[in-house]
């Protein structure tokens, strides 16, 4: 069972997103907050597995709040709700050490999806968030740090990942088992000094990786 902490300034807006989230078989709203203190003391109380975080709190900018999880309490995985689709907002909340981002406008059903992803160990991005981040992180190949000593493979599962597909996505892409996706991911990360998929995102706009 995932335990979920919802935090979000409106009582209105918890309420709606703990009826329908706590329907969902697998999870469960184990607590509440209104403001960034509260969201820390409640999430380290709880022992929750993942924070839904709307991202514009009157008392503290995102990524602070999310660095300040994460400091209580590291395991805990950070869904941030937004109603920006700039690529420098989302980066910001995914460099703080977010596991993914979706748009407050869209379905339940992309919260539910990117809440079982996230806990799966991927990143997940909405997709009209994607294109924005892809975007920002266009640029000439020939530019790119540390990039040229990939295989085709290599980098082909670099740019999957890097635009918020799965592993079990990239293979399928790829047409490749999961098992030879996940060597491939070894092996990138390895050469490019990462450990996870989040870093994997967060190099590729530190550095203008080419989509």
């Amino acid at each position: 069972m995932l335990r979920l902490v919802l935090v979000d300034d409106h009582p209105i807006v918890r309420a709606g997103l703990r009826n329908v989230l706590g329907e969902i078989p697998g999870l469960t709203v184990v607590g509440e907050a209104g403001a960034a203190d509260q969201a820390v003391e409640v999430t380290a109380r709880t022992a929750a597995d993942v924070v839904v975080l709307d991202d514009s709190l009157p008392d503290a900018d995102v990524p602070s709040v999310i660095r300040r999880l994460k400091a209580r309490s590291p395991e805990v995985r950070v869904l941030v709700l937004t109603v920006h689709d700039g690529a420098h907002h989302v980066a910001r909340a995914l460099d703080a050490g977010a596991h993914g981002a979706v748009m407050k406008s869209g379905p339940v059903s992309t919260i539910v999806e990117a809440v079982q992803r996230i806990q799966a160990g991927d990143v997940f991005v909405t997709p009209g968030v994607v294109k924005s981040l892809l975007g920002l992180i266009h640029g000439r190949r020939g530019e790119r740090t540390g990039v040229d000593r990939l295989s085709p493979k290599e980098y082909d599962v670099l740019h999957a990942l890097a635009s918020g597909k799965s592993l079990k996505e990239c293979a399928a892409q790829l047409d490749v088992a999961v098992s030879t996706a996940s060597t491939y991911r070894s092996r990138l990360m390895e050469k490019l000094g990462l450990r996870t998929t989040a870093d994997i995102i967060r190099y590729g706009l530190d550095t203008q990786l080419v989509a």
